[in-house]
């Protein structure tokens, strides 16, 4: 008796028509939203505007950075081993503090549109 093998085919293109990228530039923009989101994440606001601003910036920075970094697991093989481990490494230690960020701020969001 054989096992089935579930393989899914990722599109080619992204929803707007664009090509997705390869493993190398997810990285790179994976870095570069690291980056971002720790020079922007202690920029505090006053009005319920700015902290909900704030939020919702570090919401979709984080979830950005979390589908960057799938995308670079999907396009694995375009590298080799060792490279690939030595480049995404700290991506993936980065990965469930990403996770825990996007459910916290979800959270205080909710917060601040029906308690405050």
């Amino acid at each position: 008796m054989q096992k089935k093998i579930l393989k899914f085919n990722f599109p080619k293109k992204s929803i707007f028509g664009f090509k997705v990228l390869n493993s190398i530039q997810s990285t790179c923009f994976a870095y570069l939203f690291i980056l971002l989101i720790f020079l922007s994440n202690y920029l505090n606001g006053i009005y319920k505007i700015e902290l909900l601003a704030r939020n919702f910036y570090i919401i979709i920075s984080n979830f950005s950075f979390i589908i960057l970094c799938l995308n670079a697991f999907n396009k694995r093989y375009e590298l080799n081993k060792n490279i690939y481990l030595a480049i995404n490494l700290p991506l993936f230690g980065f990965f469930p503090l990403s996770i825990y960020l996007v459910i916290k701020f979800c959270i205080l969001v909710f917060y601040i549109i029906f308690y405050k």
